[in-house]
């Protein structure tokens, strides 16, 4: 590899990498690719996507002045880096989001 160039991998490889990171964290998603980009589901309001490049995910936050949600990313090569960031953000969504059933009644903890 040249220096200065990003690593790219097939976008599935790279979900199915973060998958599998996650679930070493004990958390489970599920990866859905497309054409040119994956997408790796993990949390109501968390989905990771990648063109294998890089990871991009909503932070949860808006900008207060354009009122656009604001995203943050990682490139391939820090998967690990990726997993923590988004195990961060999957515990805050989960203190904050219970899950649901399909009746709309709360699911136990």
């Amino acid at each position: 590899m040249q220096k200065g160039r990003a690593r790219f991998l097939y976008p599935a490889s790279a979900a199915e990498q973060l998958q599998r990171a996650l679930a070493q964290l004990d958390i489970a998603a599920d990866v859905h690719v497309g054409d040119r980009i994956a997408l790796v589901s993990v949390w109501t309001d968390l989905v990771v996507w990648t063109d294998g490049v890089i990871y991009l995910w909503w932070t949860g936050r808006t900008s207060p002045r354009t009122r656009r949600y604001v995203y943050t990313g990682y490139p391939v090569t820090r998967l690990e880096a990726v997993a923590q960031a988004v195990k961060h953000r999957y515990d805050a969504l989960r203190a904050y989001r219970r899950p649901w059933s399909a009746d709309g009644a709360p699911c136990g903890r």
